[in-house]
């Protein structure tokens, strides 16, 4: 577990696991590139994403998706941290 900046939200950061599922499950949020499967799997599980480094092609598609439809946020190297600390504590 580690801590966000100005956020009171315990956080665990999840690298590689083969319990993809659980965790997904048990989350609020899920940052990460926007590629196919890990869109498809975190839509299905109704959990919003904060997509950083979208290649172009597919995983930008998929950012653009996400955003024109409100499922996800893009976020940056230099707006990580707000954007971030924002979804976690305004929840809806």
């Amino acid at each position: 577990e580690s801590e966000i900046p100005n956020s009171s939200k315990k956080t665990k950061l999840i690298q590689f696991t083969t319990e993809v599922e659980r965790f997904m499950h048990a989350s609020d949020l899920i940052i990460t590139k926007p590629g196919g499967l890990t869109v498809s799997e975190a839509l299905a599980c109704n959990l919003p994403l904060a997509v950083f480094d979208a290649i172009p092609g597919q995983e930008e598609d998929n950012a653009n998706f996400l955003q024109t439809h409100d499922m996800g946020v893009r976020v940056t190297k230099e707006n990580f941290s707000a954007v971030v600390s924002s979804l976690i504590e305004h929840k809806e």
